[in-house]
């Protein structure tokens, strides 16, 4: 017995410093590169949990070295993202040990950058003329906190053309964007510490977490936009920026936020009752089409009920033995 419990706290105390060379690598590599950034959550949140005196002095100097004393191009909405990560990893460090609470704070995290994004775009619009503005928005989307897809190097010289039709579309969807890239950091960093966490913390979070759905009224929004869409066919993708073509884009684009969350919920549910052959398709479609297959998932669980659909067929089969 001595030797099984000295070898459990070998190995949480390995746990522990593999945890905080993460942190340090993900912290402190911040004011140098933007490839980390989307784990800032999870490396402050560790760091808090680890040692909270720390943790603070840390994530301090990190965002202060990073807000103003890096060689980065920091783009205003880089401003506001940055500021939202580093206060996404302190409500990771208080509201991340349950899936419910979890989720209440991935709402107001949510939330409180959508306000503080949304209010910023408005208020340049109507403080720059139209030239200044547009100078702005081509700045603006090429933000640090951007999907790689949005950087014209990203794009092979024989796509240019395709490039140059698809730009106006990116143009006026990159503050949903820039805000699915926060709400998608903060939730794949809160998953990612809870399994860092031991066993049988994990197991009551995970169990709560995969029982989640997304209610039905979220189509609402996902329906209206749509329509609203189909409304303006003929000129679908805007050749400049009007209220309407950049209203409804990016309620479409952050309306498909809890399919995906919902997506991500019912492979959890799934994972621990699929074969290994199951999995293998999985975990190959999630690498190579992860938005698009959690987004869709998301949708099949509203409309089917796959989870209560699933435990009926069991049941069925069950009886049948």
């Amino acid at each position: 017995m001595p030797d099984r419990i000295s070898f459990s706290a070998n190995l949480k105390s390995r746990s522990a410093l593999f945890g905080v060379l993460l942190s340090l690598v993900v912290l402190g590599s911040a004011p140098f590169s933007a490839y980390l950034w989307t784990f800032i959550p999870l490396g402050l949140a560790f760091f808090l949990g680890w040692k909270w005196q720390w943790g603070v002095l840390f994530g301090v100097a990190s965002l202060f070295f990073t807000l103003f004393l890096n060689r980065l191009e920091l783009s205003d909405l880089d401003f506001i993202g940055l500021a939202m990560l580093f206060a996404g990893g302190i409500l990771l460090f208080r509201y991340g040990q349950r899936a419910k609470t979890f989720y209440r704070s991935l709402f107001w995290f949510g939330l409180m950058g959508t306000g503080l994004a949304l209010a910023y775009f408005v208020f340049q619009r109507f403080q720059l003329s139209g030239d200044s503005f547009n100078t702005w928005l081509e700045r603006e989307s090429q933000g640090n906190l951007l999907p790689v897809v949005f950087s014209e190097q990203y794009w092979p010289e024989e796509l240019d053309e395709i490039y140059k039709i698809v730009w106006p579309l990116y143009k006026a969807t990159f503050i949903g964007w820039f805000l699915v890239s926060l709400i998608l950091s903060y939730l794949f960093s809160g998953l990612l510490l809870r399994l860092y966490q031991v066993p049988v913390s994990n197991r009551r979070f995970l169990v709560e977490f995969s029982l989640w759905r997304a209610p039905d009224w979220i189509l609402i929004p996902l329906v209206f936009s749509l329509a609203a869409l189909a409304f303006q066919a003929p000129n679908l993708i805007p050749r400049e920026f009007n209220w309407y073509s950049w209203a409804v884009w990016n309620l479409m684009l952050l309306s498909l936020l809890p399919l995906m969350f919902s997506g991500v919920s019912l492979l959890a549910w799934l994972l621990p009752r699929l074969s290994y052959m199951l999995l293998f398709v999985v975990f190959f479609l999630l690498v190579v089409y992860t938005l698009p297959v959690l987004t869709l998932t998301g949708l099949a669980d509203i409309w089917f009920d796959l989870r209560r659909r699933l435990r009926a067929s069991t049941a069925s089969g069950d009886l049948k033995d």
